[in-house]
């Protein structure tokens, strides 16, 4: 859509990795669904794009990106642009057209990261997405690293299953704004357990923002940290893995999301954080 007369979509940047990733996926995915124009504010540009050579998605300038003539929340106009685009087809006849949905441009200043949207283009973005070979290199070292320690004699081979722990920041904030305790040991031995019984030789590799507390509290023989230190590094260690277990946050979804295989997620009392329809690999765990 190069047309520079049409209505656009630009996004807020702020936050940290996973929000940016997502704030990046979420306006690809209005622009794939809705056939709009998007163009992501030079920061989000600075700040991702050299770890991501593939990105797609035009940089805002004013020759092409004049302004914004509105503001809007990502679920607001996600409703407006389905109503639009049906209210106005339904006009049409087959032959015809349909009308671009977008009356303004508009700029969408919260954090989206609408997992049940972008969980069907998973192997779209997983291409969009991916990393530096330079940081795949790293990640890859990091990860074999850690392997070492539980690599014996047997024939069997190993499944990688990645998981992210996020708590320093986070014990806090799901409290405040989900109204639910952190996650504790029952939570990741339900996990593990469940790729246990489906696996012959499951191997857990973590990265986390507390590896203290992991090396304390998830101490198994068949459990391994392999943190660099680094976000992006770490995110692309995560993604390596042949399925996934994640905690809270932006940054552990696209983390596995990036990566393949099914992703399992702590369901609070039948009420998850994260909602998906018909997902085959987006697993819930019971988290207490």
């Amino acid at each position: 859509m190069h047309n520079c007369s049409l209505p656009y979509v630009s996004m807020n940047t702020k936050g940290r990795l996973g929000n940016k990733m997502c704030q990046y996926m979420s306006l690809a995915l209005l622009r794939k669904v809705f056939g709009i124009r998007v163009a992501m504010v030079g920061g989000m540009k600075i700040q991702i794009g050299p770890f991501f050579p593939k990105l797609s998605i035009p940089v805002e300038d004013h020759k092409c990106f004049p302004g914004h003539d509105t503001t809007d929340d990502f679920n607001n106009l996600y409703l407006k642009l389905i109503e639009w685009s049906a209210g106005r087809g339904t006009t049409l006849s087959d032959s015809q057209l349909h009308p671009y949905p977008l009356t303004k441009s508009t700029y969408v200043r919260d954090y989206p990261c609408p997992r049940n949207l972008l969980l069907p283009l998973r192997d779209h973005f997983r291409e969009e997405l991916s990393f530096q070979p330079e940081t795949i290199k790293k990640a890859r070292y990091f990860l074999d690293n850690a392997l070492k320690s539980v690599q014996d004699n047997s024939t069997e081979e190993m499944t990688i299953i990645t998981v992210h722990v996020r708590r320093t920041d986070y014990l806090t904030f799901i409290t405040y704004r989900y109204n639910i305790l952190p996650l504790s040991m029952i939570y990741f031995v339900r996990a593990f357990n469940y790729y246990r019984e489906r696996f012959a030789r499951p191997v857990f590799v973590m990265t986390s923002d507390d590896p203290k507390w992991c090396k304390k509290h998830l101490v198994e023989k068949d459990v391994v940290f392999a943190g660099s230190g680094n976000a992006v590094v770490d995110m692309a260690i995560l993604s390596l893995g042949d399925h996934h277990v994640i905690t809270y946050g932006t940054y552990g979804f696209v983390s596995a999301f990036l990566g393949r295989g099914t992703i399992v997620y702590p369901d609070q009392n039948g009420k998850p954080i994260s909602y998906c329809f018909n997902s085959t690999f987006f697993q819930p765990i019971y988290r207490d």
